[in-house]
């Protein structure tokens, strides 16, 4: 959805009447002036019209400072691309948006890059115009706002970002507000600010977490366990729920003896109740999906035949950064798994590895048995998990793990122990 445009070469396709104000917004763009916030609020968007960078929000012909440092001084060069253009006439008046990066070399030598996002009213709008605000959410967020310090859901304005690491690294973050729960919530032209990002889903939201044990046959291979004729589900209680970074995977005590270990998964949250569903129509019940981190003590894990105590302390299954649609991610056993040990790979897999694919599984845990709205189910992991490595590797304190899945993005947590 959206344009891909770099500088001022515009697709047939995009009106005249964009086509002009876009020109004049890159005429000024093009300027070494260290006030162009300013100038495009009030040339461009005045004065409906709003331009929010990085560091600051410019409406109409007044500069509002929001920001950590003050605007730049000297502007030797500047590039500029818009990635997307959105027409959204689910308004009361048809607003143009776009979204981009302004990237400039500093006179010091340094190099600045500024997400932007610009909104103003315009008049005239011919029709297949790519339209957003008229849907439900395809990249989901829960997070903190930076405006009200009160807890939204968002749908991502630059989806290609790997927001995990934008996070941890503190790239600022935007997101359309979104109206409702993760399971009816519609996107608004509100744009808020991430100050923490949360888990996809609360733990209120969700009534119950099953896991698959030996989903993978090289992690079967590696565990010298024989794979079984079914899949082989266990339990984590919602207690566990956690999130991404900034948040830590805290140890407890009980578990500081050496064996905590990491499991990289792919997390796929149910988006409406299933009994007795066949396998072909599992898809249209999946909300999203996003990236877990099966923690598991193994001690208290190997010291029982059931894995639930050792996987289930508070905090082991942290999830996110993002949920993704499956109108995004049309076949979940498309996707490539990576888990990274204090910068050292130690996991790789795909998805299409796994011996009991997503839309099977969730079949056959549904039989006879209601799968819940909000409920969680964590895939398997395949081979490399720390418990099999030689030297064994487990989770000390102030460890950095993370979880990459392609098409959605990575989990970052650090270690913490209690």
């Amino acid at each position: 959805m959206g344009y891909a445009i770099t500088n001022t070469s515009w697709p047939k396709s995009v009106p005249a009447s964009v086509r002009d104000l876009l020109d004049r917004f890159f005429t000024l763009a093009d300027t070494k002036d260290p006030n162009i916030g300013v100038k495009l609020a009030q040339d461009v968007f005045s004065p409906h019209g709003k331009f929010y960078a990085r560091d600051r929000l410019y409406a109409g012909a007044d500069e509002i400072a929001i920001s950590r440092r003050e605007a730049w001084t000297t502007v030797n060069e500047r590039r500029h691309e818009v990635q997307k253009v959105y027409i959204n006439d689910n308004q009361p008046e048809t607003e143009l948006i776009l979204f981009g990066t302004l990237n400039s070399s500093l006179a010091d030598g340094t190099q600045g890059i500024v997400q932007f996002v610009a909104r103003t009213v315009i008049k005239e709008v011919e029709k297949d115009v790519p339209k957003i605000f008229l849907m439900s959410w395809t990249h989901l967020i829960r997070f903190i706002a930076t405006e009200d310090d009160q807890i939204h859901l968002g749908q991502l304005v630059n989806t290609a970002r790997d927001i995990g690491e934008d996070t941890l690294e503190g790239i600022e973050v935007l997101a359309y507000k979104i109206d409702g729960t993760c399971f009816n919530g519609k996107v608004t032209s509100q744009i808020l600010r991430v100050k923490k990002l949360l888990s996809p889903i609360s733990k209120e939201e969700c009534p119950y977490i099953r896991g698959l044990g030996l989903n993978y046959s090289n992690h079967a291979t590696e565990s010298n366990i024989a794979g079984a004729a079914t899949p082989d589900p266990f339990t984590k209680p919602r207690t566990s729920l956690a999130g991404p970074y900034p948040a830590p995977i805290v140890v407890p005590k009980v578990a500081q003896d050496g064996t905590p270990d990491y499991e990289g998964e792919l997390c796929v949250i149910v988006g409406q109740d299933i009994r007795d569903v066949v396998s072909t129509k599992i898809p249209e019940y999946i909300l999203g999906y996003t990236v877990a981190n099966d923690v598991s003590a193994r001690t208290i894990q190997l010291q029982a035949s059931q894995y639930s105590m050792g996987k289930g302390l508070d905090g082991f299954c942290p999830i996110g950064p993002v949920l993704v649609s499956p109108k995004v991610i049309s076949d979940p056993q498309s996707l490539s798994l990576q888990t990274t040990y204090n910068g050292e790979v130690v996991q790789t897999g795909f998805t299409k590895d796994m011996i009991w694919g997503v839309y099977d599984s969730l079949a056959y845990l549904s039989r006879g048995t209601t799968l819940e709205a909000g409920s969680i189910l964590l895939t398997g992991t395949p081979a490399g998990v720390g418990y099999f490595r030689q030297p064994r590797v487990y989770l000390r304190d102030g460890d950095d793990i993370r979880v990459h899945i392609s098409n959605i993005g990575t989990l970052i947590n650090k270690v913490e122990y209690e």
